[in-house]
């Protein structure tokens, strides 16, 4: 889910008080739904010192194979980064870093139409997931994943003989079963969760969701 500037606001009462630093992942900034983006860097100049915010132009850009990021914090922070940086990777290509600054500078157009895009995916992949026996999903408020409980599956066994016992063995089983790959919860922290993208065309959607449909249905 997408943090409310109250509870940004709450985190930064916190990290004043106990002096941390603040690592600010803010790449799906432009692929916000309902409301709008708020950085806890922006809430005032005490915890814009201790944010580092990192971002780039793989997710609202659809630029993943560019390679390209960025952050922005204190002068000492950026200055302690570099060092480190110099001696770890080189420079990224030329053409990439032009192609980026194009892309942040230019026409915002195109972002808003893949977010408007985006979010009637979003619509039909959680309706369709809610509408499945055993499965409930919560309509995410940012990026392009759903993230539906599927944890009423746990103990029984599929069409092909796998048994169900947690979010693993039941992508192996929807996989090798349905041919469809999904990413298990448990590697987000959260077990009896499976992630789905709906960043790709509503017919492969609903292909999708037709399968995992028939998966269900065989689950006993």
């Amino acid at each position: 889910m997408v943090y409310t500037e109250e509870e940004l606001r709450a985190i930064s009462e916190v990290v004043l008080k106990h002096n941390i630093l603040v690592l600010s992942d803010e790449i799906y900034e432009k692929l916000i739904y309902d409301g709008s983006h708020v950085s806890i860097a922006q809430l005032g100049p005490e915890i814009k010192e201790r944010t580092i915010v990192i971002n780039g132009v793989s997710k609202a850009y659809s630029m993943t194979g560019w390679r390209i990021g960025y952050t922005a914090a204190s002068k000492d922070i950026i200055a302690a980064m570099s060092r480190v940086q110099s001696h770890a990777t080189s420079n990224p290509a030329v053409a990439s870093q032009w192609a980026s600054v194009e892309a942040i500078s230019g026409s915002q157009e195109p972002v808003e139409v893949m977010r408007t895009a985006f979010a009637e995916r979003r619509k039909v992949m959680v309706d369709r997931l809610n509408s499945c026996d055993g499965v409930s999903c919560v309509e995410p408020q940012g990026a392009f994943y759903a993230f539906p409980n599927i944890s009423q599956s746990f103990g029984k066994v599929s069409k092909g003989g796998a048994k169900i016992t947690d979010a693993v063995t039941f992508c192996e089983a929807f996989l090798k079963e349905e041919m469809v790959a999904c990413v298990p919860g448990s590697g987000f922290g959260a077990e009896g969760f499976i992630r789905l993208s709906y960043a790709t065309s509503m017919e492969a959607i609903n292909e999708a969701l037709d399968r995992l449909t028939r998966f269900l249905s065989t689950l006993k």
